[in-house]
């Protein structure tokens, strides 16, 4: 038998939700281990990435449409929001 570690917070919200189940922390951590282990290693993915020649010609010519357009650091706007910032506080 092994022992893990968890922090008293996690454990104490494990407990209360086995408790509810009437189950003790030890079969709920090994239910939850054996379904995570049997989710990952018996089925595969439901979605599979295919290529794009096994697109159909429909599908294949929406590829590419939705290109970011401006500078691909920029993703979330950090930089524009950063010069409007400076602009605005650099009379002050």
């Amino acid at each position: 038998m092994n022992t893990i570690q968890i922090d008293a917070d996690t454990y104490n919200q494990v407990k209360v939700y086995a408790d509810d189940k009437s189950m003790s922390v030890d079969a709920f951590v090994i239910m939850l281990i054996k379904r995570v282990l049997k989710t990952n290693t018996n089925n595969p993915k439901p979605y599979q990435m295919k290529s794009l020649q096994q697109l159909t010609p429909e599908v294949q010519s929406l590829v590419g449409l939705a290109k970011h357009i401006g500078e691909q650091e920029d993703l979330n706007g950090s930089n524009v929001k950063y010069e409007y910032l400076k602009e605005k506080y650099e009379s002050l």
